[in-house]
């Protein structure tokens, strides 16, 4: 509490002394009304940030009783989503909690519904919602391919960083290569008078921007445009030729029998298409790398945010029911070539080697099929 400023009045140089936030709640909401005051110019260039929800709860949790409140997810104007923890410096619980907090949310933060994030922005930014983010499909595809390549930022916000929780974020910062972590140290400044006149300092606490790695991979996730042509010479470069042609036989399907226009996802590091209904998301197809099975090629449904577009009928156990009648699904199973599968999961994906022969590929095409009616009779 040694830190002062000045500010001039009259010529006369007017002391602030440091302040500390009388509740963890003041902190909260003066970065959902400032989300500015977390940034950092990481490429070069400072970004504008906007509040998406404050007190984002679980979305999938086994425990309800342990669920935890993301206190704000943010988003930058290149639709990077931003997580944010906010605890007070006399808070006990500001390292091993927080921290334990902010990574049960980055694990299940890809399968956050974007839709679900849409309405939650355009509740939080009544003013500029409508004419802006909410309305660039472009922008929402980006913030959607960012979650599921895990592209995103954890914040751990302060009026002062204790060197122990320093430590954590720049261990977790250094070890994960595709999730940026830093602090932000928020202080406030105020005068004794009656102008009560208030000064902020942000101050950035990690060291990814001295990490040549770390800078070298923010690099590497710009977004890209796919075309189909892109994405299918992906598999061969990715050592997956032999799904080259099953890949393009289920995307011409969709596309000829089912309506499914095909546009780009936008992660550079893993390519995606997504294919789109009525301007509505209705499936997609992607390739990735998975620890246990390597690279791969799967198509992907979310089985929250497509019954609504289905009818009154159909539920998210009903899509993975449709979806997975295929013969070799057992086997699949056991070789990690599905999953999203459980009630707690709201993306369903099926990697293309689950289908092992032409009448597993035409209980596929044929689920897709009958979503595709179902969605038609709406």
């Amino acid at each position: 509490m040694d830190r002062k400023m000045y500010i001039m009045h009259d010529e006369f140089a007017k002391e602030m002394p440091e302040r500390r936030y009388r509740e963890e709640a003041d902190l909260q909401k003066l970065i959902a009304d400032n989300p500015n005051l977390v940034s950092r110019a990481w490429d070069g260039r400072d970004h504008e940030i906007y509040l998406i929800s404050r007190e984002l709860k679980s979305q999938a949790v086994e425990d309800e009783g342990n669920a935890f409140s993301l206190d704000h997810l943010l988003v930058d104007d290149e639709g990077v989503p931003i997580l944010v923890e906010v605890k007070r410096s006399t808070d006990t619980r500001i390292r091993r909690e927080v921290v334990a907090q902010m990574l049960d949310y980055a694990c299940r933060a890809s399968s956050w519904n974007v839709e679900e994030l849409k309405e939650l922005f355009r509740k939080s930014n009544p003013s500029s919602a409508e004419e802006f983010l909410n309305l660039d499909e472009t922008f929402w595809n980006k913030v959607e391919s960012n979650l599921r390549s895990e592209h995103f930022r954890l914040v751990f916000a302060a009026d002062e960083i204790p060197d122990t929780l320093r430590i954590l974020i720049e261990f977790l910062d250094h070890s994960m290569e595709q999730i940026e972590v830093y602090g932000v140290e928020i202080r406030q400044f105020k005068t004794d008078d009656a102008d009560d006149t208030v000064l902020l300092s942000s101050n950035i606490v990690g060291n990814s921007l001295n990490d040549p790695r770390k800078a070298a991979g923010s690099q590497k996730k710009q977004t890209h445009l796919w075309t189909r042509e892109e994405f299918l010479g992906q598999l061969n470069q990715r050592g997956l030729s032999n799904l080259e042609a099953l890949a393009a036989d289920i995307m011409n399907y969709a596309s000829e029998h089912c309506g499914v226009e095909w546009v780009s996802g936008v992660g550079a590091q893993y390519p995606a298409l997504i294919g789109k209904r009525n301007g509505l998301r209705f499936m997609g197809v992607e390739i990735g790398t998975r620890g246990y099975t390597g690279n791969y090629c799967a198509i992907n449904f979310n089985t929250v945010g497509l019954p609504p577009a289905l009818g009154e009928s159909w539920d998210p156990d009903r899509i993975r029911e449709t979806v997975l009648s295929f013969p070799s699904v057992p086997w699949a199973k056991e070789r990690s070539y599905i999953w999203g599968y459980s009630v707690k999961n709201k993306w369903l994906y099926v990697d293309l080697r689950s289908l092992r022969d032409a009448e597993c590929v035409e209980r596929i095409k044929k689920a897709i099929l009958e979503m595709a009616n179902a969605m038609d009779q709406q």
